[in-house]
């Protein structure tokens, strides 16, 4: 039997308990001669020190690969198949993960859920419990590291915090009396909202039994304080510890479910917009550098956000890097991190499993566009400072305003990056190449702008509109909207929109060269012509254009024939 798990025993039965308390499950410790050092919470206790190599097929496989291994189903891994006991094998749910301490594998912690209603709530998610599972490990690996008699309460505690700190929610154990014993820094900032001595004081958790996205709802009370969270609940009766919550602020929560993504954002019903939405379904669905390029005014991180929220991504991290903003000192070091002695990840790090955006890419400087070229085909970065070498797994998202292509070809831009970021081209369309979208974008942003200036717009004049659809909006959406909340704002004493509200810059649809000295029928004619020219340009028919200029079909060709167009 392997040392120095036999020494840490007491401690790894603390370990063990207190998953088999959250998972209900049967926990179980094997060495790497596979010999069974303990069994809590199952039947087969009298097997500790006996060889497991007839029957523990998924945990030799988990010795032998130094990676977790996962059955989800009887007979459901591949060490199962040369099992004798396989006919007779009654296990479906099943983990076991390596404890690794020193680069050596000591051997393998796994659990096996024995009864129904363990395995339903086990294999609603999964890769929640196999992640816990492989912290318990990682910290017993810390442990068999630091081994010293004195030490084994205290590292307990770091575990439990270690561990706890990894929760993107909230987490705190009780004890007996209903007092914190541990808590993270993430449930110390959702109590704090409410309770302002949370931990000198105990806590009471009551269950409302209202289901919030699949977690359940609990009310906290501290005194005559009360908070409502959502999360889950689990006894532990282990000594001192009571209880153990796994929680979240309910507001944030709430939020969440009402919370419109990034795709849903995208406005715009034209060809060219329902073109472009076809495109980011399928950039989303790939793994491949993806290079967004649109003009000022357009909000090009939505559209890489939106990639982000339909891929399979979506939950892990999405982190958007400004380029031109870089802190010029040190890009390299906040981008890569840096291998001091304590060690410290960069963005790119931060990005691990999920999305990094590279905004307005043409401003990374030269140097560090070379470091990226390395990156993306290595799939590998070194901290500065150091020579070794980092998995990298991320997908890169690209957006600019400038002609890259050009750039490379000019020297200004490293090639080699933009045929490796360009691997799936987006061109957002300008507003102006897609005009049949501007009126309904525009009504969007008035009820917008009158709702929250508690003002009432009852009818908009058709010459405004004749303006509106027919400037170029050079600022594109972002001056379509300030545009439409600047009119809003001037409307006074009336209920109606009229063509003066705009801004001067906007209104004269023809300079005033032009129109100085031309009758009404030349004004018209001018008028009809610049729509003819711009509507044929972007693929619209004369019947589309007629209703953007507010006449019908029939009228519009009259003045046609009428004025020689």
């Amino acid at each position: 039997m392997n040392n120095i798990l036999s020494e840490m025993k007491p401690s790894l039965v603390r370990y063990s308990e207190i998953i088999s308390n959250i998972t209900d499950s049967a926990v179980s410790i094997i060495d790497n001669e596979m010999i069974r050092v303990l069994y809590v919470g199952g039947d087969w206790r009298d097997d500790v020190g006996e060889n497991c190599a007839e029957v523990g097929h998924i945990a030799h496989s988990a010795l032998e690969t130094g990676q977790s291994q996962i059955m989800l189903e009887p007979a459901g891994h591949p060490g199962c198949q040369n099992c004798t006991y396989r006919s007779r094998c009654k296990e479906s749910v099943e983990m076991w993960t390596p404890i690794i301490a020193n680069y050596e594998i000591l051997g393998t912690l796994g659990f096996v859920a024995e009864k129904a209603d363990s395995e339903e709530k086990i294999l609603a998610d999964p890769q929640i419990y196999l992640e816990f599972l492989e912290k318990i490990a990682d910290l017993i690996g810390y442990e068999a590291m630091q081994l010293m008699e004195n030490q084994r309460d205290k590292a307990l505690i770091m575990l439990m915090e270690s561990v706890f700190e990894q929760y993107e929610s909230g987490v705190m154990i009780l004890n007996q009396d209903n007092r914190i014993s541990q808590i993270n820094k993430m449930g110390k900032s959702i109590l704090r909202e409410q309770f302002y001595d949370f931990e000198q004081f105990p806590i009471e958790i009551r269950s409302t039994g209202v289901s919030i996205n699949q977690f359940e709802e609990f009310e906290l009370t501290q005194g005559e304080e009360k908070l409502l969270v959502a999360g889950s609940a689990h006894k532990l009766n282990l000594g001192e510890y009571g209880t153990v919550l796994f929680f979240s602020d309910i507001k944030k929560l709430r939020a969440s479910q009402n919370k419109v993504s990034s795709f849903q954002s995208i406005v715009g019903n034209s060809k060219a917009m329902q073109s472009l939405r076809t495109k980011i379904e399928i950039a989303a669905k790939s793994p491949s550098c993806v290079l967004i390029h649109a003009e000022d005014g357009l909000n090009k991180k939505l559209y890489a956000c939106a990639i982000h929220d339909e891929s399979d991504r979506n939950e892990k991290p999405l982190v958007i890097i400004d380029c031109p903003t870089l802190p010029r000192t040190n890009a390299e070091k906040y981008l890569f991190g840096v291998a001091s002695p304590s060690g410290k990840a960069g963005r790119i790090e931060a990005a691990g499993g999920g999305t990094l955006v590279l905004h307005n890419i043409e401003g990374l400087p030269l140097e560090i566009q070379e470091l990226f070229v390395q990156m993306i085909e290595t799939k590998k970065l070194s901290r500065v400072g150091s020579r070794k070498t980092r998995s990298v797994n991320l997908r890169i998202i690209a957006t600019t305003r400038r002609d890259l292509r050009k750039m490379s070809a000019e020297g200004a831009f490293n090639s080699s990056l933009y045929y490796l970021i360009s691997v799936i081209p987006i061109e957002v369309p300008s507003l102006r190449s897609r005009r049949e979208d501007i009126r309904s974008m525009a009504i969007t942003y008035i009820r917008e702008c009158a709702r929250r200036l508690d003002k009432t717009i009852r009818k908009i004049d058709d010459e405004f509109w004749r303006i509106v659809e027919t400037y170029d909006w050079p600022g594109n959406i972002q001056e379509l909207k300030n545009t439409m909340e600047y009119v809003v704002n001037m409307l006074m004493d009336s209920d109606t929109i009229q063509a003066g509200l705009l801004p001067e810059q906007i209104r004269p649809v023809m300079d005033s060269q032009t129109s100085v000295g031309m009758t009404l029928e030349e004004m018209e004619r001018e008028y009809i012509r610049r729509a003819l020219e711009i509507y044929e340009r972007n693929g619209s028919t004369r019947e589309e254009t007629a209703h953007a200029l507010g006449i019908g079909p029939a009228t519009l060709y009259r003045k046609i024939k009428k004025y020689g167009l």
